[in-house]
């Protein structure tokens, strides 16, 4: 097996899932991922129909929606917003479309999940069963958007490498692409060990550091790359008991007495232990079919 990002066959076990997988570092260029790499069809099969990802993200609405609201007036920072494009990769049920285009954004949102998708368009949202190749062939979209958010997506995509190569051609010269995942480098790794709550999903397929997703983006052609640390989602207490539960089975019981406990208290979690990075990039145009160089 070799890495994904630079073809070494030197890695680092860093978790088992015990079904086989496992993740493992690439010693060439630091890459998290999960070992075998599976294929595109059958990650797409993982996220077709599944309702049940999506149903614990309808009941944190709120934080989600507060979290998309001060995103929003981070990037209107970086671009002015107001009757510009965009496009969601990764949508969900299209929380930050709906956010965006109350904004006087002109927004649209692709996912890959067909339930989720169905549940947004109840909401009469412009969504998409798609993902980033499908909707940039069937639309022949080039240069069509000025900012483009993939949000908790890159990590779950089997070819994170061609994502953002659709990516860049879809975005505007000088647009920008807006990522969030979770940061292997972070300090709650390291302090939480083997029960860090990032090894906790096996369909996360990579686990990227500053230095490997700035590569990966380079690679694709966006420059002008920045990565901070993300903004908190206001999740309810009550609600990480709950997760907690499924990351911790035999406590499952413990933690859902005190979610039933917590959850008339509202109170917000105020940690981020994922970690989760903000990276945002620029696209700028090509010229005679190269990209232009990132120095």
């Amino acid at each position: 097996m070799k890495c994904a990002m630079c073809s070494s066959s030197d890695f680092v076990h860093v978790y088992s899932y015990g079904n086989g997988s496992y993740l493992a570092l690439c010693t060439a260029c630091g890459l998290v991922q999960v070992l075998p790499h599976l294929s595109v069809r059958a990650v797409a099969a993982k996220y077709h129909d599944d309702w049940s990802h999506f149903a614990p993200y309808v009941s944190q609405s709120a934080a989600h929606r507060s979290y998309f609201r001060v995103l929003i007036k981070y990037l209107e920072t970086i671009i002015p917003l107001r009757g510009k494009t965009m496009l969601d990769v990764g949508c969900a049920i299209g929380l930050l479309v709906d956010e965006a285009n109350k904004h006087g954004m002109k927004a649209e949102g692709i996912d890959i999940s067909k339930s989720a998708v169905l549940h947004g368009k109840k909401q009469h949202l412009p969504l998409f069963n798609e993902t980033s190749a499908s909707w940039m062939k069937k639309k022949k979209n080039t240069d069509q958007y000025d900012v483009i958010t993939a949000l908790s997506v890159i990590e779950h995509d089997a070819d994170p490498f061609g994502m953002l190569q659709s990516l860049y051609t879809m975005t505007k010269p000088n647009g920008i692409v807006v990522l969030s995942t979770p940061n292997f480098d972070t300090v709650y790794r390291r302090l939480m060990g083997p029960r860090w709550v990032g090894y906790q999903h096996p369909e996360h397929l990579w686990i990227f550091t500053p230095k490997t997703i700035t590569q990966v983006l380079q690679r694709a052609g966006f420059v002008d790359i920045v990565v901070r640390r993300d903004f908190q989602r206001q999740y309810s207490v009550s609600y990480a008991f709950t997760r907690l539960g499924d990351y911790l089975p035999v406590f499952r019981r413990v933690f859902s007495v005190l979610a039933s406990f917590f959850g008339a208290l509202k109170i917000p979690v105020m940690i981020n232990p994922w970690g989760d990075m903000l990276v945002i990039a620029r696209r700028t145009p090509r010229q005679l079919g190269l990209k232009k160089s990132a120095s």
